[in-house]
């Protein structure tokens, strides 16, 4: 019974291998004709978020919109993801 099971477990790890081994050849082809840019947004200090006015019972909540322009052109709107990596407030 319990080589049966091991033998359960090897055939499941050969499978995730397989998979994940065609899932990083995915990857590396999505990222190889990919163009990535970085950079930063200065989003500014509190008098630069103007209040939404979406909600009366939230009287903080704010927006703030800023334009990014690419360096190259592109045919169609790319994909933007956007990453917060620090956040102070104060409350």
């Amino acid at each position: 019974r319990n080589s049966l099971i091991q033998i359960t477990r090897t055939d499941i790890t050969d499978k995730m291998d397989s998979f994940m081994k065609g899932l990083v050849l995915l990857c590396l082809i999505s990222l190889s004709a990919a163009i990535i840019q970085e950079g930063i947004i200065n989003c500014g200090t509190d008098s630069d978020w103007k209040a939404t006015g979406a909600d009366t019972k939230r009287l903080n909540e704010r927006a703030s919109a800023s334009s990014v322009v690419f360096r190259k052109s592109y045919q169609k709107a790319p994909k933007v993801i956007l990453s917060v990596i620090q956040l102070d407030s104060e409350q």
